[in-house]
This record gives C-alpha cells, sequence and structure tokens, in this order.
C-alpha cells in the first residue's frame, strides 16, 4: 500500500519554519494538521450534501391546496375565549394525487384507534390537519372552514354532499348543501329499503375522484370496506351525528343526500 505523503499537499517543513512560530508549529505536526483538515473537508462535503438533500426534498414534499408554506403558523380567538396556536386554516379543495394521498395516509394512520369526534371535541372549536408532508399536524378552527365547504358547495351544485377528506382534513366530517349543516362524526342508524336500485351519480369533483381513486387502490390492504357508488338500493336513512353547536341528533335524509353521505362515511370504515 503507497504511503500517503504529506508534501504533496503541504509545503515543506523550511518553508514553514520561516513563517514564524505558527509555521513552525505546523511544521513539527504536519501529519495531524493534514489529518485534521482532511476531516474537516469531508464533513464540510457531507454538510453541503445534507442541505442540497433537504432543500431538493423541501421542493417536492406535497403542500396543501393553495397553502403558503413559507407563512409562519397564526394565533386566533376563538368567540369562546380559547386562543388556538399554531393555526393554519385550510384554503381550497385538494388539487393534485398527492394531496390526496397526503389525507388519505392520515386516515389511514388513525384507523386501528381513531378518536371519534364528540360533543366536547366539537365545541372545542378546533382540530388538526397536515400542511405539509412530513412535518406534524396542525390546528385549524372550524368556522372558517365550515365557510370554505360552503363556498366551494355552491360551485359544485351537482355534489349534494362534501366530504371534509376533500379538503385534506382526516376526519369524519360532512356538509351538506341542502340541509346547509356540518354533520360531525355521522353514522348510519338505519336505511328505509327502496323498491328497485336507485341510480344515484356521484358527486362530480376532481377532489372525490382523487380521494376515491387512492381509497380504491389501496382497500385490499389498508381499508375493512369501501362504499360502492353502484350500490345505492336504499330510498332514504336515518344518520346519527353531532351538530356544529356540539347536539346529538338523528335525521332522515333521502337520496341522493344519503348516498354521498355514505361515501363520505365510508373512508372511515
Amino acid at each position: 500500500m503507497q504511503e500517503f505523503n504529506v508534501e504533496n499537499v503541504m509545503a515543506e517543513n523550511d518553508q514553514l519554519e520561516k513563517k514564524g512560530r505558527f509555521g513552525k508549529l505546523i511544521a513539527r505536526n504536519r501529519r495531524h494538521v493534514v489529518l485534521v483538515s482532511t476531516i474537516l473537508m469531508g464533513l464540510g462535503a457531507l454538510l453541503i450534501l445534507w442541505v442540497f438533500g433537504s432543500a431538493v426534498m423541501f421542493i417536492f414534499r406535497t403542500v396543501a391546496a393553495e397553502i403558503d408554506y413559507f407563512k409562519d403558523p397564526s394565533s386566533v380567538k376563538l368567540a369562546n375565549g380559547v386562543v388556538v396556536h399554531n393555526v393554519v386554516e385550510p384554503k381550497a379543495i385538494l388539487a393534485t394525487a398527492s394531496q390526496a394521498s397526503m389525507v388519505v395516509n392520515d386516515v389511514r394512520a388513525r384507523m386501528d384507534e381513531r378518536r371519534l369526534l364528540t360533543p366536547e371535541i366539537v365545541k372545542s372549536g378546533f382540530l388538526q390537519w397536515r400542511v405539509i408532508s412530513g412535518l406534524g399536524m396542525v390546528n385549524f378552527t372550524l368556522n372558517p372552514m365550515g365557510l370554505l365547504v360552503k363556498t366551494h358547495s355552491r360551485g359544485l351544485q351537482q355534489c349534494p354532499c362534501l366530504c371534509y377528506t376533500y379538503f385534506g382534513i382526516p376526519e369524519n366530517i360532512v356538509y351538506v348543501a341542502s340541509t346547509d349543516e356540518v354533520l360531525y362524526e355521522p353514522r348510519l342508524v338505519s336505511e328505509t329499503p327502496a323498491n328497485a336500485t336507485i341510480a344515484v351519480a356521484p358527486c362530480n369533483s376532481t377532489a372525490r375522484a382523487l380521494v376515491s381513486d387512492i381509497v380504491i387502490f389501496r382497500k385490499r390492504t389498508w381499508f375493512k370496506f369501501t362504499y360502492d357508488p353502484s350500490q345505492r338500493v336504499a330510498a332514504s336513512g336515518i344518520v346519527h351525528y353531532v351538530t356544529h353547536g356540539g347536539a346529538l341528533k338523528n335525521r332522515a335524509f333521502a337520496q341522493p343526500d344519503l348516498a354521498c353521505i355514505k361515501e363520505c362515511i365510508s373512508y372511515f370504515q
């Protein structure tokens, strides 16, 4: 094995000694100086690679629709006087498959030990969602979220309801346009069978298609059950849910509302 020659990377000793006391010190410890210098250069190269890699990952990470990830979270004071910190309010409906995948991943992560929304949780006025993939969750408040979903519903008149999952929220929450009501943690209590199959077209929304496609693709390994929009045979059904004010309520929904609500619920079963 060829011996490492420090003469190739440093000046000769007599030249160093002419530089004064510091030069003489280096001349006496030239091998150690070269070794330390090599280690420092290696660490510097690793640091540059780490910064570059982090920058690339940051550029390509998934960000919720229309969210400015350079803007710091804010604090919001609710009507009940509670101050909620680390708040980033949703801005828009899902627009990409990666955004849909991010919320489906969060739904899946909560499937085994999912925390149901209770009246107490709803009355607190805020919940959590993920804004950027790979980072922790932040808070959002329920009143602005309700207004956002209601606004989008007006532009999607062919959709009888909108799941909050279509906005990146990994919670079983549904907005029903016909009753102008938000259903928190809805579940089907009973159904009234129809005499024949009732054909109800699914919500014609890009966000709905993105979420449904991912759920269908993963249902064999992730989800116990996925609602099939073609299997809509009930004329109506009773749905139990928590209201926006935190009350428990049962309400009868006819088609097409019932089919839409059942599809939203199916993502959490």
